[in-house]
């Protein structure tokens, strides 16, 4: 774990980020018995909005989503948007400071490319997490 420590400062988001394919994602425009089916047996809590052109307009919490009756993208929180080369340590306390649990990654043109969230920081520095 200390060898990943000293090397973290190193590691950019390009690197841990999970790409946009490969993310469980909701058009910006999802009803609710929509979101209800596609999370039914997702074992995610947040999940990116996306506008018609895939870039993210929202970052959805799912329990909130489903505990209201008010479309789910009235719920959405604004993204953070950091670039591709930022680093991890970096990542983390511009995540910490917005209190973000999600955040977008953008490639240099602002295309959003994936996803990262705090798990997948800490991660870096600790080794895969069984059980968040």
């Amino acid at each position: 774990m200390a060898d990943r420590v000293m090397k973290i400062a190193d590691v950019a988001l390009r690197n841990v980020m999970i790409p946009m394919g490969k993310t469980l994602t909701a058009a910006q425009d999802i009803d609710l018995p929509r979101l209800t089916a596609l999370v039914r047996d997702s074992r995610y809590a947040r999940l990116p909005l996306l506008d018609p052109a895939g870039q993210v307009t929202g970052i959805l919490n799912v329990y909130d989503a489903l505990t209201d009756h008010a479309p789910p993208a009235d719920k959405a929180a604004v993204p953070l948007v950091m670039g591709e080369g930022l680093s991890v340590t970096d990542a983390m306390y511009r995540m910490q400071r917005a209190n973000a649990h999600m955040a977008v990654v953008a490639d240099a043109e602002n295309k959003h490319i994936g996803i990262v969230t705090i798990k997948d920081l800490v991660e870096e520095i600790v080794g895969e997490l069984e059980a968040w």
